[in-house]
């Protein structure tokens, strides 16, 4: 008895780009926690306990989350980020009104870099990477501006190993910007 050949449906395309998805086992989320849990410790160890380390420990942990989020669904959950955003604002203009009021500035600022190439080029960059932006510039303030070269470069650099390794089908493949502006954003807040 032979066997039949696998349905040409079954083999992957060499045009077809590959599905690059991290799947949120329990194992990532536990990673996640261990990320999140790593990053507070790091920033109470570093200030003691303030009410700005708290802002910290909170933007730290949402940008852990949204990470998994994003590397799993290739989506930023207006549910997850318009609260964040709307506490982290709150907090930092109630701790201090002169800074809360710069961080939001600096949130509009990154909020309309990054809306125009997603006006521009909506398959490109999500709606979802424009308000992460924006929560980027209430937790960093100036600093977003490096949080975003960072994670940019990050992404390049994913983006070049990806086109190297699948050929001219990894120019294609989807690929989230969220987790690398997070690393540019956690990258930041703990060397600042």
């Amino acid at each position: 008895m032979t066997r039949a050949a696998a349905p040409a449906a079954d083999v992957p395309s060499a045009t077809e780009p590959p599905q690059l998805r991290l799947r949120a086992s329990p194992a990532i989320w536990a990673l996640a926690a261990v990320v999140a849990t790593g990053s507070c410790a790091v920033l109470v160890e570093r200030s003691g306990p303030k009410t700005a380390v708290a802002e910290d420990c909170f933007f730290a942990c949402v940008l852990v989350v949204l990470s998994v989020v994003d590397f799993d669904r290739h989506l930023l959950p207006n549910r997850i980020l318009l609260p964040a955003i709307a506490m982290l604002g709150v907090a930092e203009l109630a701790v201090s009104p002169t800074d809360g009021l710069r961080r939001v500035l600096w949130a509009a600022i990154v909020f309309a870099v990054l809306l125009l190439p997603a006006l521009v080029y909506p398959a490109g960059l999500g709606m979802g990477d424009v308000k992460l932006g924006f929560f980027l510039g209430l937790g960093l303030g100036r600093n977003a501006v490096s949080a975003l070269v960072i994670g940019l470069v990050a992404a390049a650099l994913v983006g070049l190993l990806v086109v190297a390794r699948f050929g001219r089908a990894g120019r294609k493949a989807p690929l989230p910007l969220g987790p690398f502006l997070a690393l540019g954003a956690l990258a930041t807040l703990l060397a600042s």
